[in-house]
């Protein structure tokens, strides 16, 4: 539909949605942007588009349609904390104002608001910007956040309405229906409301039985995304073949928003989706998936039908090294993977224990080997680590810090540790009297240098480690001299391995020690 057409029939619908990703990364720089389209946001304005009759538009609140730029992490962890914190707090500042423009244009009934714990202060700001404007706009909250956290974000949230827990594309239809007819809202599965001066929990509604009936997002997106035409193509390369990780990592709110069981969308609708995305030019994909390939059978099924029916696709995707074989690597290799992330976040075995990885330094040290023996000379490997957990001590860190250093990557990604409300590193943290009857979501993120939750570390010191892991992180990711060099080799011993040329010297040598032993 023509962006004039569509305009004329969202004024003339009086049911109108406005799905909003709250700004976090421009916050700390007007340029530091999230430049994707928010998958959960495209699922949700397919179902809407699919079982009803609003009209929906979305907003990423975090994309700076004017240009966007990268920041490395010591500004993010100096300048940027200041800019961030000062952003969200100046009511006057200019990104509060383009959302105030969007929410007046749009005129919706019902603001829909989706928020990690990480933007929940963010998300707090638009709700309070859209109750400003029109205080009879209901304001709908979800995501992982208000998941995790419960009834607390309503009881100190009074710009929020209510609140969709766990997935939400039945429950926002379904909540619609009941808007548009005026039926009682406690009849809806799977949210928190207010009710009789009470914040009520209705019965949890079950995951969706069927992945493969939800529109492919990119598809969505053209219809429902606000300036649509200034994203780049790379923002709509994400896609999920999966819901749900059966892993129990203490500090990982997965399990909670999207459940242990893992729920497979079939091969071909993942292809179908994949040949999409190839058509709109787009060539590298990102797998979104928690954990990609948890089952094999699955995988490798996938990974032929990729390899056969989307040539020249490049793709990313995350897994947990446990899961890595030399089946299973050669096959990501021939359906194209490029990028491989691991989950590693810490180069201590007591501290894997301990936030339940299930994984040992030496299972990560074969995972990386195998994936550089079978990855092929192209793919680049990239690791998680994160510092700072409660039972976290300086040797512990340090050996993070060392593991970080050794470990055969290309690229390492560090995180501090930040508890989320409902899980179980959060309970641990208020035993230990790290968190008071008070959490302040402005202040802690993984990117927060205010953020100390370790019994076992003075503050001041805790901080000086970040500083020091920050310095190891920026020298192992920068690009050194060798790096053409490396890749040349790694590209020689794979063709002469693939070759079989490396095996017949091997014979060859093997032969002439034979025969020089029997001499």
């Amino acid at each position: 539909m023509p962006p004039i057409f569509a305009l004329l029939f969202d004024a003339m619908n009086p049911h109108r949605l406005l799905l909003i990703e709250p700004p976090f990364y421009r916050l700390y720089h007007d340029q530091n942007c999230l430049i994707r389209f928010p998958l959960g946001l495209g699922y949700l304005a397919g179902a809407v588009l699919q079982q009803t009759t609003w009209s929906v538009r979305i907003l990423n609140a975090d994309f700076n349609i004017q240009g966007c730029a990268s920041f490395d992490d010591a500004f993010i962890l100096d300048t940027g904390f200041r800019n961030y914190q000062h952003t969200l707090r100046n009511p006057d500042a200019r990104i509060w104002e383009e959302v105030a423009q969007t929410i007046r244009e749009v005129a919706p009934t019902v603001v829909g608001i989706s928020a990690k714990t990480q933007n929940f202060a963010s998300a707090k700001r638009v709700a309070a910007i859209v109750k400003g404007i029109d205080p009879n706009i209901l304001v709908i909250l979800g995501g992982p956040h208000v998941t995790m956290a419960g009834p607390e974000v309503l009881d100190t949230t009074p710009e929020i309405d209510l609140a969709v827990l766990g997935e939400g594309e039945e429950t926002l239809v379904e909540l619609l229906h009941q808007i548009e007819h005026q039926h009682p809202l406690t009849d809806v599965p799977g949210i928190l409301l207010r009710n009789a001066g009470q914040i009520h929990r209705t019965p949890q509604r079950p995951f969706a039985p069927d992945l493969d009936a939800m529109p492919f997002p990119a598809d969505v997106a053209e219809k429902t995304l606000l300036h649509y035409e200034r994203f780049p193509k790379t923002a709509f390369r994400y896609i999920f073949a999966t819901r749900g990780c059966p892993y129990t990592c203490t500090f990982c709110g997965s399990m909670a928003m999207w459940g242990r069981k893992v729920r497979f969308r079939s091969v071909t609708n993942v292809v179908a989706e994949v040949q999409k995305l190839q058509q709109r030019g787009i060539r590298n994909i990102h797998f979104d998936d928690d954990t990609f390939g948890v089952k094999k059978s699955h995988l490798l099924t996938l990974c032929a039908a990729l390899e056969q029916e989307c040539p020249g696709l490049q793709f990313s995707c995350e897994t947990s090294v446990n899961l890595i074989d030399p089946e299973t690597v050669t096959a990501l290799r021939k359906a194209g993977c490029v990028i491989m992330l691991l989950g590693v976040e810490s180069g201590d075995e007591g501290m894997l224990k301990e936030i339940k990885k299930n994984i040992t330094v030496p299972q990560i040290t074969k995972a990386v080997t195998l994936l550089r023996r079978h990855g092929g000379p192209y793919l680049r490997i990239h690791a998680f680590f994160m510092v700072g957990f409660p039972e976290e001590t300086e040797a512990t860190m340090r050996a993070t810090m060392r593991f970080m250093t050794t470990l055969a990557v290309d690229q390492v990604i560090l995180s501090i540790f930040t508890p989320y409300p409902g899980l179980p590193l959060f309970e641990q943290c208020q035993k230990l009297g790290l968190i008071g009857d008070s959490f302040d979501h402005e202040r802690f993120n993984h990117q927060s240098p205010e953020n100390c939750f370790t019994a076992r570390i003075p503050v001041a010191r805790f901080r000086e480690l970040v500083v020091e892991a920050t310095r190891i992180t920026a020298q192992r990711n920068r690009p050194r001299w060798w790096h053409p060099l490396r890749l040349f080799w790694r590209r020689l011993v794979w063709s002469l391995r693939t070759t079989g040329i490396t095996n017949l010297v091997r014979q060859r040598l093997h032969q002439l020690y034979s025969q020089s032993v029997q001499r």
